[in-house]
């Protein structure tokens, strides 16, 4: 177990604000994808040892831990360890603060778009990966074809930019990234095309409420499959280059 003492980093407080009740009404869901990629790492990993990477309030190590994995997490933010009581499977620390790792998996989910040192961070994670490991990287895809249809018609232009992402991929530049620094994707999933909604009338650009109501027949459609389907379904997205996010599992080479 990692020790140190938590960063005075407010990310959470300052830019997710609202994050912990929402996880905690949507629970059930997330633990679905969480499940359906812990099971895809399972099939390639070379054991069960897991470091989730800037893992928020903990929720994917949570799940993790109950299938079985030897999992933790880092965050540095101060504000998320407060709110979710401080499990003592989360540390805070930073990744440049870790080192001597070999873990089977390591995940960096929603991070990557964050970072302004990108190309360190990869190479740490290789470096913190046993040999054949698996970097599960979970980034916005941006640039699609669906996206690009949608923008046309939408109330708020450009609406996936956000102040706090400093580098946007599409699936050709990101996997391009991963091989220049010695991963190769042995596998890749999309989640759902939120653009769609947009594009058949329910423009929730301006609107949460109806951002609201469309992420909720999102949950209600994949809560119905079974995983073989929403795994098929994923797949075929991404063959694609369609998703609104990239879900990535690459071998260390």
């Amino acid at each position: 177990m990692l020790g140190g003492n938590c960063m005075p980093d407010d990310f959470w407080a300052e830019n997710k604000p609202g994050a912990l009740r929402r996880l905690g009404e949507q629970a059930k869901w997330w633990d679905m994808p969480y499940r359906d990629w812990l099971d895809v790492i399972d099939q390639r990993a070379p054991d069960l040892d897991l470091l989730d990477v800037g893992c928020g309030f903990g929720q994917f190590v949570k799940v993790a831990r109950s299938e079985g994995w030897r999992a933790y997490g880092i965050e540095p933010s101060a504000y998320a360890h407060r709110r979710s009581l401080a499990p003592p499977w989360v540390s805070c620390h930073r990744w440049e603060a870790v080192s001597g790792l070999r873990e089977s998996a390591i995940c960096a989910m929603w991070l990557m778009e964050h970072l302004e040192n990108i190309g360190e961070f990869l190479w740490w994670a290789r470096s913190s990966l046993a040999a054949d490991g698996i970097l599960l990287a979970v980034v916005p895809n941006e640039g699609t074809r669906l996206q690009m249809a949608a923008n046309t018609v939408a109330a708020k232009k450009g609406w996936w930019i956000d102040s706090t992402h400093l580098n946007y991929w599409g699936q050709a530049s990101f996997h391009a990234l991963l091989d220049k620094q010695g991963f190769d994707v042995v596998d890749e999933l999309g989640t759902y095309p939120m653009e769609e909604f947009i594009l058949a009338g329910m423009d929730y650009t301006n609107d949460p409420e109806v951002g609201k109501a469309c992420h909720k027949r999102v949950e209600d459609t994949e809560m119905a499959m079974t995983r073989e389907e929403r795994l098929r379904v994923g797949r075929e997205r991404a063959s694609r280059g369609e998703g609104r996010g990239m879900v990535v599992f690459a071998r260390k080479l």
